[in-house]
């Protein structure tokens, strides 16, 4: 064990905190439109925040090479916090789940054409999912969590292709 390995225990516990304060924050906004939004989720919103930071770099990066290398940096990056419900099966089982996200997303050619990378987490089990779609996309491709870069690469260049060649 190093010296300064409860130095970096107590950084993250400090970091953590602030999340969870504006975590808690955020919670109370998104409780407004989802009731099932809870207090007891800001440490899971927090967390995913801490995964979206970790992430950052790594997407807004691939993002970036994409808008620079394949459209000439005509698009339009952004990242994005919200939640949403979603079936638990759908067709299956319609109960609705709450979930937290994080999206990256770049757009171009005005609003015609996007690519999203989404960070989406279910507060109750605190399950991550990572997924790329796009506006021409029927379904979202799913990327192993932790993140896998050539995986999500993949699918980026799969998400590209269909935006412009629609099915």
């Amino acid at each position: 064990m190093t010296e300064n390995t409860p130095q970096d225990w107590i950084a993250q516990t400090e970091e953590f905190l602030k999340l969870t304060k504006e975590a808690r924050e955020f919670v109370e906004r998104a409780a407004q439109t989802f009731p099932r939004a809870m207090a007891e989720h800001d440490m899971a919103v927090a967390r995913l925040w801490g995964y979206a930071y970790d992430f950052d770099q790594q997407i807004f990066g691939l993002l970036e090479e994409m808008n620079q290398r394949l459209l000439n940096g005509q698009g339009a990056l952004d990242l994005t916090r919200g939640a949403s419900v979603r079936p638990l099966m759908p067709g299956v089982v319609e109960e609705e789940l709450l979930f937290y996200e994080c999206t990256w997303s770049m757009t171009w050619d005005g609003t015609n054409h996007q690519i999203t990378v989404k960070l989406a987490m279910e507060p109750q089990l605190e399950s991550f999912h990572l997924q790329v779609g796009g506006f021409n996309t029927f379904r979202p491709r799913d990327i192993r969590f932790p993140m896998d870069e050539e995986q999500l690469k993949e699918a980026l260049m799969k998400a590209y292709v269909r935006e412009l060649l629609p099915p």
